[in-house]
């Protein structure tokens, strides 16, 4: 079950006894935003996928179009449209058979979200090798301990996808993997007091010691930088 963090927030916050942001409650299995409910209801926002490869990878033209309509009404909504396709495309791209089974249909429908957890406290998602979060190895497989700052939607995602170094025996491999948001030891942050984007829950995630499977990597150990979602 996701943990949502004890702290005291402003009106704008997230509410802990109630679970609320901004009278709206959170987290994976919350409803969503009454606007954000009917955006995903419709199908045709979601599921951008290239006829000429059938799922292979998001259709990038049959995308763009809708993101900047979404856009001239709620850049918020936008944005969960744009980071929801960039993790769509990780899936597609470079996903377990296992990962593709429970999520694809879901993901394609827009009736779950993913979002990329990637921006840690002291580093952004641009400069992806100075991550201070880690994947161990003990004896039943890896396990994931990492900070994440400043994640769009993250209050609303039932799919995070984030790029973590793995520690192997030559040094650290970057590695790209999906983490159901309700997984234990998964805890969503109060929502950020941001100056834009407040139509959307911007939140911090804590990792500690989240159990990854071999089908929620990615692509290979150590190919986090062409797993990840900003491949295109």
């Amino acid at each position: 079950m996701t943990v949502r963090a004890e702290t005291s927030v402003s009106d704008d916050g997230e509410n802990p006894e109630t679970g609320r942001v901004d009278g709206h409650q959170v987290g994976p299995t919350a409803p969503l935003d009454p606007q954000l409910a009917e955006f995903t209801d419709s199908v045709a926002h979601f599921g951008h996928v290239s006829s000429t490869e059938p799922g292979d990878r998001v259709d990038l033209k049959a995308l763009l179009p809708d993101v900047e309509r979404t856009a001239g009404t709620d850049v918020g909504h936008a944005a969960v449209l744009t980071v929801h396709h960039a993790a769509l495309q990780a899936v597609l791209r470079h996903g377990h058979e296992e990962l593709r089974r429970r999520y694809l249909d879901q993901l394609l429908a827009g009736k779950t979200l993913a979002a990329l957890a990637i921006t840690e406290p002291e580093v952004s998602s641009s400069n992806p090798r100075m991550l201070a979060s880690k994947a161990t190895r003990d004896a039943d497989g890896w396990v994931l301990d990492a900070t994440k700052s400043c994640i769009t939607a993250a209050g609303w995602a039932g799919l995070l996808v984030t790029v973590v170094p793995f520690t192997v025996d030559e040094g650290t491999a970057l590695t790209a993997v999906a983490v159901a948001a309700d997984s234990p030891g998964v805890t969503i942050a109060p929502r950020e007091d941001t100056i834009g984007l407040r139509s959307v829950p911007v939140c911090g995630i804590r990792f500690d010691g989240v159990r990854i499977e071999p089908w929620q990597i990615l692509g290979e150990i150590g190919g986090g930088s062409m797993s990840s979602a900003k491949d295109s």
